[in-house]
């Protein structure tokens, strides 16, 4: 880049939260900043304690002070398609970006997931299948509020950028590009082979509908009426109770250890005992940030096929039908099998995991903003 820019970043979840947009959004922030321009990050998100970053955070600022830091900007982006900036941009005339990690412009709920079940991720369908649930009054409102994001979307945004390839298919609007969201992977780093695992299988994730363990736990099932095998779950979701009962039910239960939620050296050391990874997604992930983590831990990997996910490994990973759970049994009973396979998975992340270097990632953000300012100017 020739110039300095002034960015300002607007990220509705940020540290001291703990979770995926926080992390992206501060990964943005700090290579920005690295990368010589000035950025700026406002949130409603409140700290208790002095932040202490390499580029100023604004929390709750009122009107006035919002203002002022639009105005100073050369250029708005928004983590979320979020309509709290959007008046003052327009405002001031200036250009501004929307960063779609979800469906939030494809559908009433955001997600296509409700209690539990997939629900459609187009308009229409997403009107009436949320009129046969909440009624007429509830459809109305959700329905307002879906056409001011697509609308603005469609002819207001400087750009829409979307995480993954899914996400653009689930959104085919024309001003879109596609730029992964940069995640800090280090930690995670680990290129050693498992020679000692305790477990053959590792899910990380939230313990809810969606993540799949349900699935996960019924191809368990399958693959242990052959062979003993041991599955080790981290994370905590208000289905572990379920979950729980699902694999006594199945008869499983010794078979799997819940470690619940783990942070930092211990969950590391966790990874490090087992030798393969599954993230079995019933629901279509926007991206796989967990997916990437893994890879770089070194772990062979299966994920389900339809969404983010597939995406995010590339040919580093084994694939199956999203809740199939035959399907899923006869990948991990392969990969367990075949030390080769698993070798040859472990190759092939390295490349992989090369097309989501953050600071390659920020620098496309840097190309786009300079692109849409010269041709404003």
């Amino acid at each position: 880049m020739n110039t300095s820019m002034r960015i300002l970043l607007y990220s509705k979840a940020f540290h001291p939260m703990v979770g995926g947009i926080e992390t992206v959004s501060a990964t943005l922030a700090e290579q920005f900043t690295r990368l010589g321009h000035e950025c700026e990050v406002l949130t409603p998100i409140a700290n208790a304690v002095a932040d202490d970053f390499p580029y100023r955070v604004h929390r709750h600022p009122g009107i006035r002070q919002t203002l002022k830091l639009i105005a100073k900007a050369d250029i708005v982006l928004s983590k979320g398609a979020s309509l709290a900036l959007v008046p003052y941009c327009l405002l001031l005339w200036k250009p501004f970006i929307w960063v779609h990690s979800g469906y939030q412009a494809s559908c009433i709920d955001g997600l296509g997931w409700v209690d539990g079940e997939a629900a459609p991720l187009t308009p229409k369908a997403s009107l009436a299948f949320h009129y046969r649930r909440s009624g007429l009054r509830f459809t109305l409102v959700s329905a307002i509020k879906l056409y001011v994001r697509r609308f603005v979307s469609k002819h207001l945004v400087a750009m829409n950028v979307a995480v993954s390839d899914w996400v653009m298919m689930r959104q085919p609007f024309k001003r879109q590009i596609r730029i992964h969201n940069p995640f800090p992977l280090d930690r995670f780093a680990d290129h050693l082979p498992t020679t000692d695992a305790e477990y053959d299988f590792l899910f990380l994730g939230r313990l809810v509908s969606e993540k799949g363990v349900a699935t996960l736990i019924k191809a368990l099932a399958r693959v242990a009426q052959v062979r003993p095998v041991r599955l080790l779950i981290i994370g905590e979701g208000s289905w572990r109770n379920q979950l729980e009962a699902l694999a006594q039910e199945y008869g499983v239960k010794q078979h799997i250890v819940f470690a619940g939620r783990q942070t930092g050296t211990a969950l590391v050391e966790l990874i490090r005992k087992c030798r393969i990874a599954v993230i079995p997604s019933e629901w279509e992930e926007p991206m796989g940030v967990v997916a990437l983590e893994l890879l770089a831990a070194a772990k062979p990997l299966i994920v389900s096929r339809h969404g983010g996910l597939a995406e995010c490994v590339g040919d580093a990973a084994l694939l199956f039908d999203n809740g199939n759970e035959a399907m899923l049994a006869e990948c991990m009973s392969r990969l367990l099998d075949d030390v080769h396979l698993q070798t040859a998975l472990q190759k092939k992340a390295q490349a992989q995991l090369e097309k989501f270097n953050p600071e390659r990632l920020a620098s496309r953000y840097l190309d786009l903003f300079e692109s849409l300012l010269q041709k404003k100017g």
